[in-house]
């Protein structure tokens, strides 16, 4: 294989996973999207959340059971919550480190609570 076709082949191959991944970010964005109008239809207003329904909300909702210990110890409830992603503080408080831990919690967050302004 000559130096032109093995470049070729891998800017393709490249390309092909860029389109791929496009394509997966837009099922996942449709995806959330159902999700925040679920929850906003079917749960209270976030900031009317009790402590128990914010720690299922990450483990059963965004699948991140490993900060369910740090909403506990935070006395984490509903307005709570709204009150430190609003400041910006949420990361911190729950000692969030993984970026795609904070884009989801940042994506799912705003989006909710837009959902459920829409919704009242």
């Amino acid at each position: 294989m000559s130096i032109n076709e093995l470049f070729s082949a891998t800017f393709n191959s490249l390309r092909r996973a860029r389109s791929a991944a496009a394509t997966g970010r837009k099922a996942e964005r449709a995806l959330l999207a159902h999700h925040h109008e679920e929850v906003a239809a079917e749960w209270p207003a976030v900031s009317e959340w009790t402590r128990k329904q914010v720690r299922a909300y990450f483990k059963r909702q965004l699948q991140l059971d490993e900060y369910v210990g740090a909403l506990r110890r935070a006395k984490v409830d509903g307005a709570r919550l709204v009150a430190l992603h609003h400041a910006n503080a949420l990361y911190t408080t729950l000692g969030v480190t993984k970026i795609g831990h904070k884009k989801k919690l940042m994506v799912a967050l705003r989006g909710l609570l837009q959902a459920q302004a829409d919704a009242s």
